[in-house]
């Protein structure tokens, strides 16, 4: 007998979103460009779908309609602000343009640019040990009244564990998909650079980077244990870099 394999394409995305955006060039030599979204995406799965051959990611392979949530990679609030400024000083400009030539070499004409995001986080399933004695993705109860946060909220302590519970045997949990939502992201980076004219076609060029530059712990919502039903559950693992700073010589020509 031959084994017949169903494909399924299956599932369905929405997204809507308020965008706006500021824009504005200052003669001083400012100049920045303000963004900021707010959305939401929909769908039953944020990966291609294998039909009812696809075991993982969803309670019950045969009711993809079940998980129909915020997508894996909704953002909520999402805010970007950058900017560049020309600094008044040196030869030519508010202050200094008085200064020598070695005063003018140090200090003047400096240009300072960055960048700042911040957005909410993305949202996160949480799981257990599959009782259903199917092939789906194991999900507990939710426990009716329970908080889903903890009021000491913090990254080894981001959801309550205590507000789920094992779904009774062969029975599929009722916590929905993408319940959760994981740490806010916060980034900001810096630059600050000087041009040292060499000849008419060739430039120096001196930088000096700072990226996440108040050192914002910004957990990796990958690192997330969701499993509700482990000792580590609800505790984040790992997070993005931590401030770096580096410094570099470029010869423009």
């Amino acid at each position: 007998m031959d084994d017949l394999t169903y494909w399924c394409a299956c599932n369905s995305s929405h997204y809507h979103s308020l965008q706006t955006k500021l824009e504005k060039r200052f003669s001083s030599g400012l100049s920045f460009l303000t963004a900021y979204t707010w959305g939401k995406a929909i769908d039953e799965k944020s990966q291609a779908s294998l039909g009812f051959h696809d075991g993982g990611g969803s309670r019950n392979p045969f009711h993809p309609e079940w998980e129909k949530s915020r997508a894996d990679f909704d953002i909520t609030h999402r805010f970007v602000n950058s900017f560049s400024y020309t600094l008044p000083i040196g030869k030519g400009k508010r202050f200094g343009t008085q200064m020598n030539r070695v005063a003018d070499l140090v200090i003047g004409g400096w240009e300072l640019q960055g960048i700042q995001a911040v957005n909410t986080g993305t949202p996160r399933t949480v799981l257990s040990r599959n009782l259903s004695n199917g092939s789906g993705e194991g999900r507990p109860n939710v426990v009716a009244g329970a908080p889903l946060y903890p009021s000491n909220q913090g990254p080894d302590h981001w959801f309550n564990t205590d507000a789920f519970t094992f779904p009774a045997f062969g029975t599929y949990g009722n916590s929905g998909r993408n319940i959760l939502t994981a740490a806010t992201q916060v980034n900001i980076d810096m630059s600050l650079f000087k041009d040292f004219k060499i000849k008419e076609s060739a430039k120096l060029q001196f930088r000096s980077e700072f990226f996440n530059m108040i050192n914002h712990p910004n957990f990796r919502s990958d690192s997330l244990n969701t499993r509700f039903d482990q000792a580590g559950g609800g505790t984040y693992s790992a997070a993005w870099p931590s401030r770096q700073i580096q410094f570099a010589l470029k010869f423009i020509y």
